[in-house]
């Protein structure tokens, strides 16, 4: 699309090479229509909150999402999530309402690889812990089971919410 006054420049393309084909193997130099508009390749394309990737894999999206997640755990670390003044059932409640919606945001549409989701349970598991003030040396020692601190904080594990998006999501695709 190119605007009105021939400005382009907000404008992108994707290349989707086929299974066999390289990114690099193609021609992907900007696609040139007058001396006003181009339109550059990308690799990488945001749409909706949600990143796309030239090789179709959820990679990409999935790392952004755990960045953003991290962040605003940390935000919340000192105040919320290390306070011994609010119950862990609350502090269960806030991780789920505000963390899981923030790193899970698109999980419908991902293909995660064991590798991956290994990655989101690892940082489930970090949270838990924080929130409940264990730490790893002290789960090891002590033999704290993560299901017995997801209890105490009224969670369930990381597959567990990954689908049930994905499920809720072919309800909706199902129904429509």
């Amino acid at each position: 699309h190119v605007g009105r006054n021939g400005d382009a420049s907000k404008t992108e393309a994707m290349y989707f090479p086929g299974a066999v084909k390289s990114y690099e193997a193609e021609d992907t130099s900007d696609l040139i229509f007058d001396e006003n508009a181009n339109v550059a390749f990308t690799k990488r394309f945001k749409y909706l909150g949600s990143l796309f990737a030239s090789n179709l894999r959820s990679e990409a999206d999935v790392e952004k999402r755990l960045k953003a997640a991290s962040a605003a755990f940390g935000a919340l670390r000192k105040c919320v999530f290390r306070s011994r003044d609010i119950s862990p059932r609350v502090k269960g409640k806030v991780y789920r309402g505000l963390i899981l919606s923030i790193l899970l945001y698109g999980s419908e549409c991902w293909t995660l690889t064991v590798a991956y989701r290994t990655l989101l349970e690892s940082f489930h598991n970090r949270c838990v812990r924080t929130m409940c003030m264990v730490n790893r040396w002290k789960v090891w020692k002590e033999h704290i089971h993560t299901e017995s601190l997801d209890k105490r904080l009224g969670l369930k594990s990381m597959n567990h919410y990954i689908n049930v998006r994905c499920l809720r999501w072919v309800g909706h695709l199902w129904r429509m």
